[in-house]
């Protein structure tokens, strides 16, 4: 057989009705889902360490857990990436609760003895906390104490291209890692990027976090929390409005009651 011939058939055999009509229902069925997820989510009212890189009026409104948009992101290519997101998540986090030698021992949640931590529910590898000094609500993806230093360790999957170019960690993450760090009371954090699809590679980066990172957090949780307290709306900025939940509020300046 020719490539010609070949070629022709391949075609033939993806082009097939009865496949098209299973990979759309596949899809179908993958957006209902997400979707449902979406719309079952309960709305926080408190802050989250992936959140506090927002502007301080939607801190604002998401502490008075004020109505937000139709979510714009529901679509079949984001929720299989979050899907795939969250089982290599769940692969690593498994790898790494089987690992055996004496240089290193994961930790708990409770291991720390954290007093002001709420504990909100656990699951098999991740434990979800809320810091009560802060309003701080956030998912512990590890804790290790590796050669006698305490790690938090933050597992991240990638793209070929972001991956490829990364040196260092994101400062979206940096910010998420202060978090971490202020209410764990840990300072070092282990970022794990790794590939998704090619080889799997990984690039782990520490973060060492100081006294200095988690005085600029507090003073925006601070600020945004003086706001409150007067009832008064902080002052608009539109350097990230894009995927905001709560522009049609911000777009009218309107307060609402907590």
């Amino acid at each position: 057989m020719g490539l010609d011939s070949l070629a022709e058939k391949v075609e033939t055999r993806t082009e097939h009705p009865d496949h098209q009509f299973l990979v759309g229902l596949l899809n179908e069925e993958i957006v209902k889902q997400g979707t449902k997820r979406s719309e079952d989510r309960t709305p926080s009212h408190y802050y989250s360490p992936s959140g506090l890189g927002k502007c301080k009026r939607s801190l604002y409104y998401k502490r008075l857990k004020a109505p937000v948009n139709p979510n714009p992101n529901v679509s079949r290519e984001n929720i299989d990436k979050q899907d795939h997101g969250t089982d290599r998540h769940q692969r690593l986090q498994h790898y790494l609760s089987s690992i055996d030698h004496e240089d290193y021992q994961p930790l708990s949640v409770k291991d720390l003895n954290r007093d002001y931590l709420d504990i909100v529910s656990e699951e098999e590898y991740e434990t979800l906390v809320v810091d009560t000094r802060y309003h701080l609500r956030f998912k512990v993806d590890w804790i290790a104490n590796i050669r006698d230093t305490t790690y938090i360790i933050e597992i991240k999957t990638n793209n070929y291209f972001a991956h490829k170019d990364r040196t260092e960690e994101s400062p979206y993450h940096t910010l998420q890692s202060v978090c971490y760090s202020l209410s764990l009371g840990i300072n070092k954090v282990i970022y794990l990027y790794e590939l998704s699809g090619g080889d799997f590679n990984k690039k782990p980066f520490l973060k060492i976090v100081t006294q200095e990172d988690r005085d600029k957090v507090l003073n925006k949780i601070n600020q945004v929390e003086e706001y409150l307290s007067k009832n008064e709306l902080p002052p608009k900025d539109t350097s990230n409005c894009k995927f905001c939940n709560y522009k049609h509020l911000c777009k009218q300046d309107q307060n609402v009651e907590g």
